[in-house]
């Protein structure tokens, strides 16, 4: 129903060989970004209630399925220890781009795990995929240069703090921190 763009499919594949590869784990909370944050711009960018509407019922699935289907094993363990932390604080103020952009990788199979309608789903999917045409725009920063290794390019990263220099492998703004094996 709801097709990523590659652009994105792009970053996450990035990001997953850091974190997977090299088992880093993303700072949490989310420095610049979370979740909230980025629903919220695009909230404030649109003027179609249906588009909100869908925003808000994003914001609260996020929540749900964060743990159950967006983590990866050793993750979890991070996870965790905020729950630990504080229970009442939303993942979604707590979690940034990266796991958003999981959670529309997953979507199609979120929303079937859901059990939603067919009708249903097929009413939703145009507001997701402006949710994602949004976070595409947003994503656009191809050809800058990185702030921290001037000599490295950025390609294809998203503006929402991930700027992973595909020159040297390495954070522009150290957004993520060795795993605890």
């Amino acid at each position: 129903i709801v097709e990523m763009p590659k652009s994105l499919k792009t970053v996450l594949t990035d990001k997953y060989d850091l974190i997977m590869r090299q088992k880093r784990l993303v700072d949490l909370p989310s420095k610049k970004f979370t979740v909230s944050k980025i629903i919220d711009e695009f909230i404030d960018s649109t003027s179609d209630e249906c588009n909100q509407h869908v925003a808000y019922g994003v914001k609260d699935m996020f929540n749900v399925v964060l743990g159950s289907s967006l983590l990866y094993k050793f993750e979890r363990a991070q996870y965790e220890d905020l729950l630990k932390t504080d229970r009442t604080k939303p993942m979604v103020d707590i979690y940034g781009p990266e796991h958003f952009l999981r959670f529309f990788l997953k979507i199609n199979e979120l929303i079937e795990e859901a059990k939603l309608s067919k009708e249903y789903a097929m009413t939703i999917a145009p507001h997701l995929k402006t949710m994602l045409a949004f976070l595409k725009e947003r994503s656009s920063t191809e050809g800058q240069v990185c702030r921290v290794h001037s000599r490295c390019f950025i390609s294809g990263d998203t503006a929402f703090t991930m700027h992973l220099c595909h020159l040297c492998g390495r954070h522009g703004r150290h957004g993520l921190q060795h795993a605890k094996m």
